[in-house]
């Protein structure tokens, strides 16, 4: 099977809809992410730092800040996405930042024509090639919606598709992207007043619309994807029915795939479910794997067999349960997941169970939730964990962005 260009996939997460400041985007609420380690030749990039980059005592560590997507290439490139909340004006703007190898320094990135920000999800292909999504577009104005392409000295915005019904241009949200080839790359939302299932792909010069296929009138949202070769890939999200979505792409056209209902349920429609399912993520040794939530709490795994979707063992704990919002996958044994908790938890999967491992707790914030809403490793002994922590001692319930760090032993906050 041939693979695309080497790289670690990393699957976006914007697992509440919440922006910094507890602000809402009106957006259906799902969340989780999954990515696994694609070991196809890792393109290798330089310690310096990018151009543009600033300084900070602490980058990783933002007022009002939030991290919602991270990717990796290699152990000395890596970034963090996100975005900054400005209390006085309202606006949020977007937030970058990149690991070299021996520190994390913020870049800059543009705003739309609206001036609004918020980075949802990241792909790193090269030191030079990356991709970002986001921008917070309004439905007003669908310029708005933002794409963004790293040349290795800054961040610039590529044009995406205006879409029009009934005589009136939408934006198009983009949740996750991910990069086959320098000249392939797709990304995955939804437009539209009521939430239509958009694909996009990118061939070198362009974004284009890819058709997908008819789902019926409820409202739809892709929200993750992997591909696992180039003629293979998954794009996952809800149905607007409570059912997850699940996408496959057979080199020609995509089709969809049915996945299991979550344990516990028989009906969503009466319990009303929210099923989240943003990424997958497979490799030969790990298979094809999916995470995410129903009802905003409960976890939902699944993984591929070949054949079909079938459900997996969830993360259990006795109290403060991790339903994921963004995963890892390095084999098939050797699962990470991670999601909210106080402090925040993560779990592992070690071909036979989930096992607690704790991430927060380490007295920098007080009492404080520490939210975690994206992974990403290039090795089994170093990833990445973004996401943000709401610094209740302060009053503001603002949150302060932060990125830790698996070293293979234990989990520490960067700085």
């Amino acid at each position: 099977v041939k693979k695309p260009a080497g790289r670690c996939e990393t699957l976006r997460l914007d697992f509440t809809n919440l922006v910094p400041g507890g602000h809402m985007i009106s957006r259906k609420i799902l969340i989780a992410a999954v990515t696994t380690l694609m070991p196809v030749g890792l393109a290798i990039a330089g310690s310096a730092s990018p151009a543009g980059a600033t300084a900070a005592a602490n980058p990783t560590a933002i007022a009002g800040g939030a991290f919602f997507a991270t990717a990796a290439a290699s152990a000395t490139d890596a970034w963090a996405v996100g975005g900054v909340y400005d209390a006085t004006t309202g606006i949020p703007s977007n937030l970058a930042e990149h690991w070299n190898g021996k520190a994390w320094t913020r870049v800059p990135v543009p705003v739309g024509s609206e001036g609004y920000g918020d980075l949802t999800s990241v792909a790193v292909f090269s030191a030079s090639d990356a991709w970002a999504a986001g921008g917070l577009p309004q439905e007003e104005d669908a310029s708005s919606s933002q794409m963004f392409h790293w040349n290795g000295k800054a961040w610039s915005q590529t044009p995406l598709p205006v879409i029009e019904s009934g005589g009136l241009a939408y934006p198009v949200y983009i949740n996750a992207v991910k990069i086959a080839s320098v000249d392939s790359v797709w990304a995955v939302g939804y437009w539209g007043p009521v939430p239509v299932p958009l694909i996009l792909h990118w061939n070198g010069t362009a974004w284009k619309r890819v058709t997908v296929p008819a789902l019926g009138t409820d409202g739809y949202d892709l929200l993750g994807l992997t591909l696992v070769s180039l003629d293979s890939a998954w794009a996952v999200g809800n149905d607007g029915g409570d059912l997850p979505l699940v996408l496959h792409w057979n080199g020609k056209a995509w089709s969809r795939v049915p996945a299991p209902f979550p344990s516990g349920g028989d009906d969503g429609d009466d319990l009303n479910l929210t099923i989240g399912v943003t990424a997958v993520a497979g490799s030969t040794a790990a298979g094809v794997w999916a995470a995410g939530n129903f009802d905003q709490e409960s976890p939902y795994v699944i993984r591929w067999t070949g054949k079909k979707w079938v459900s997996a063992a969830t993360p259990s704990q006795p109290s403060d349960p991790v339903a994921p919002n963004a995963a890892v996958v390095f084999s098939a044994t050797n699962v990470w997941a991670v999601g909210t908790g106080y402090p925040a938890q993560a779990v592992h999967w070690n071909g036979k169970k989930w096992s607690l491992v704790k991430v927060g707790g380490d007295g920098t914030c007080g009492v404080c939730a520490l939210t975690l809403t994206g992974l990403a490793g290039t090795s089994a002994g170093s990833i990445w964990a973004v996401g943000y922590t709401g610094i209740q001692k302060a009053g503001t319930g603002d949150p302060v962005s932060a990125i830790y760090h698996w070293n293979g032993k234990a989990w520490a906050l960067a700085s």
